[in-house]
């Protein structure tokens, strides 16, 4: 609720006069605000010694869903084993019909004890895909 900063345009003719490209992003962020609602502590976690299986996944859903909560949903469901989620694109347009859009996640699926088989992998994915489907109406996008 508290205001931490703000970001916005330079005026053109004020980039200009400062030879900088027409158009620039302007941040202010009030650091003692900021720093008053950061975590207490950095945590750390050990470099994994095993590597990730690594999967993109596109889903079609409603427009107005905020990619944060399909985010959210995807972690959830992806458990211990979900290692990171990074949304990649966002598209809207043909061939989607009006009113969807694509968000396409990469994903790294990971145990910290072994390396995973793709079988396992693949059921991550699988309740990852019908989690989605069942809280947010979410399809997965092919080809």
């Amino acid at each position: 609720g508290e205001r931490a900063g703000v970001v916005g345009e330079l005026d053109p003719l004020v980039a200009t006069r400062l030879d900088l490209p027409e158009r620039v992003a302007v941040l202010e962020i009030d650091v003692a605000v900021a720093s008053a609602h950061a975590a207490a502590g950095a945590t750390y976690r050990d470099v994994p010694r095993y590597p990730p299986v690594r999967r993109d996944l596109a889903f079609v859903l409603d427009a107005g869903v905020p990619a944060g909560d399909v985010r959210r949903a995807l972690e959830e469901a992806g458990g211990e084993l979900l290692g990171s989620a990074l949304l990649f694109d966002v598209f809207e347009g043909p061939p989607l019909p009006v009113g969807k859009k694509s968000l396409a996640f990469s994903l790294d699926i990971r145990a910290t004890d072994r390396t995973l088989t793709d079988e396992e992998a693949d059921a991550v994915v699988s309740a990852i895909v019908a989690s989605l489907r069942h809280q947010l109406g979410a399809e997965l996008r092919s080809g």
